[in-house]
């Protein structure tokens, strides 16, 4: 995680594959950001090297 003025950063890459369901890597992605935007964080950037596999996720904390 960065800290830049009061603002944390955090920079991901999901699928994690520590909470793999049994379910589509894309299915996946979904679950997990829609989890971490549910805790307060905000997606800034989104890249995906691997299409429908993988995406790399720059968030932000949303203050509460």
């Amino acid at each position: 995680m960065l800290a830049s003025m009061g603002t944390e950063y955090w920079y991901v890459h999901l699928p994690s594959g520590a909470k793999l369901r049994g379910e589509t890597p894309m299915d996946a992605i979904n679950r997990e950001l829609n989890e971490l935007v549910g805790r307060g964080w905000e997606p800034v950037s989104i890249t995906s090297p691997y299409p429908n596999q993988s995406i790399y996720v720059m968030l932000k904390k949303v203050p509460s």
